[in-house]
């Protein structure tokens, strides 16, 4: 990333112990052209799941990535 742009929508659900077992899962939910020709804005959808299936957080960020096209 060039840039964390936004961090928004945090939900902390379930506390999280030691020992417990995590997986994080993510999400592209949109992509957006940027000011400049060399990157866009990418948002994502971004939680993690104990590992009895409970979901302790869910948040979405925005980002400013280099485009694959401008990539050397």
């Amino acid at each position: 990333a060039i840039a964390e742009l936004r961090l928004d929508k945090l939900r902390f659900r379930a506390p999280v112990f030691h020992g417990d077992t995590l997986t994080a899962y993510t999400e592209v939910l949109a992509k957006r052209d940027a000011d400049r020709d060399d990157a866009g804005i990418v948002r994502f959808k971004h939680w993690g799941v104990k590992h009895d299936g409970t979901v302790v957080f869910e948040g979405e960020r925005e980002v400013l990535v280099k485009r694959r096209s401008h990539w050397r």
